[in-house]
């Protein structure tokens, strides 16, 4: 009790002399000192960067400064002084812990494990990271019913019977993911997911000499994405991603469409299909931001895509309580290069829960985001989606959480005159992605 008074008369006598006092290594030492016993981070904080201003900066400095913003919840800006302390001296086991938690809070996984591999066996003992290749999973489901497919049903019978109708009008598509995490040495990292996706559309048919029908059909997908990420350290990440897709479609002959044989018309047969896709990026952390570029190709049944772009992440608080990330992607095919999808996403957290919103907008061809990435799925196109969701953290910084995410979408369809021409069709339909999941880190 007697030291705590102590304590804190010395502390009023620092703060009062602080700026009359003239800075030198061993008034700084002392002041910093007193006041990390008394918790006065905001004031170590001050004394810090003053001191730092004027040259002085020594090893405990750069201990305390950092363990004032780690308390604060600014972990980002604790990060400098305790990697710059953990160079100096990597076996001090308070350095290595709170070096851990700050990438670990700020968002940087992959690096925390890349520290954790050189720590001492007290220090992993007590973080509890298991020894395994596999270092945490992720599972999701979600749901995404068209909102509109009774009005566009009604809507796409034929009036004009010169032609003979050949109409997609999608229902709803359902997909099962599951992602996991490994770290395959103390530099690379590999996350790979498998997703299986079953897509249920309708074909409505008619002509002049048929009444038509509405035929129920579906397309099968599975998804195998896969991220390979090298930390050079210093928090320089970089990534190489790959996509392969496998599908199955059920479809109408256009041969038999367009047959004098009404009952051939009915003919349906299968096929399956194989994309690819692939791309690298780069991405560096500097204190509140994080810089990331990419460059991406994938193949697909139609044609062949080529994309580069940028991805731009701000945490003002230097947590990830509060984040804003965008996202802007360049057509390289294309002779008029013109932005093809821009992101933007705003995330907050309020205790345990936290809310995101996203919005995109752009001409996007149903791509599915992964590290920069836009894999090719249908002839749907995107105008624009809104939405988001929240998540719940439990222990060990697992995470619940869900996705509201309403979007617009059209695409082109063709009906055949008696002579075999085609005539282009747009339908717009609106579609709602429902999906709840879980990340789990061991």
């Amino acid at each position: 009790m007697e030291k705590k008074i102590i304590g804190s008369i010395l502390l009023i006598i620092i703060s009062l002399n602080l700026y009359s006092q003239e800075l030198n290594y061993f008034y700084v030492d002392s002041a910093s000192y007193s006041m990390y016993l008394n918790s006065d981070w905001k004031g170590l904080i001050k004394l810090g960067k003053k001191s730092m201003r004027n040259g002085i900066d020594f090893y405990y400095l750069k201990l305390r400064l950092g363990q004032a913003y780690f308390e604060q919840a600014k972990y980002l800006k604790a990060i400098p002084y305790f990697e710059d302390a953990y160079k100096i001296n990597p076996d001090y086991e308070f350095t290595q812990k709170y070096l851990y938690y700050s990438y670990l809070y700020s968002g940087m996984k992959n690096q925390s494990l890349r520290v954790y591999s050189d720590f001492s066996p007290n220090v992993k003992h007590n973080i509890k990271i298991l020894n395994k290749k596999i270092k945490g999973f992720d599972i999701s489901f979600s749901i995404a019913p068209n909102l509109t497919f009774v009005k566009n049903q009604n809507e796409n019978y034929l009036t004009d019977f010169n032609l003979i109708a050949y109409t997609y009008l999608e229902r709803n598509t359902t997909s099962f993911k599951l992602g996991l995490d490994y770290q395959l040495s103390k530099k690379i990292f590999l996350y790979q997911n498998f997703e299986l996706t079953k897509d249920s559309y309708n074909i409505i048919k008619q002509s002049a000499t048929f009444e038509g029908f509405d035929i129920n059909l579906s397309t099968f997908q599975m998804r195998i994405n896969s991220v390979f990420s090298y930390n050079f350290g210093n928090r320089w990440v970089a990534n190489f991603n790959y996509n392969i897709i496998f599908g199955k479609i059920e479809d109408i002959s256009e041969d038999y469409l367009l047959s004098a044989t009404p009952s051939r018309w009915i003919y349906s047969y299968n096929f399956g299909y194989f994309q690819l896709s692939s791309g690298a990026s780069i991405s560096k952390q500097f204190s509140i931001f994080e810089l990331k570029s990419h460059v991406n190709f994938f193949k697909t049944y139609e044609q062949n895509y080529l994309y580069a772009g940028a991805d731009f992440l701000v945490m003002p608080l230097s947590n990830s309580n509060l984040y804003l990330k965008s996202s802007i992607n360049y057509s390289l095919f294309e002779q008029n290069i013109q932005p093809k999808l821009i992101s933007t996403e705003l995330g907050f957290r309020l205790f345990k829960i936290s809310f995101y919103g996203t919005y995109y907008m752009g001409s996007i061809n149903n791509f599915v985001e992964c590290d920069g990435a836009y894999v090719y799925n249908s002839p749907e196109t995107i105008s624009s989606f809104f939405g988001g969701g929240f998540s719940f953290a439990g222990t060990a910084d697992n995470v619940f959480y869900f996705t509201f995410l309403p979007m617009q979408m059209e695409y082109n369809y063709y009906n055949y005159l008696y002579n075999g021409n085609q005539i282009e069709y747009t339908n717009t339909l609106n579609k709602i992605l429902l999906k709840i999941g879980i990340k789990w880190n061991l």
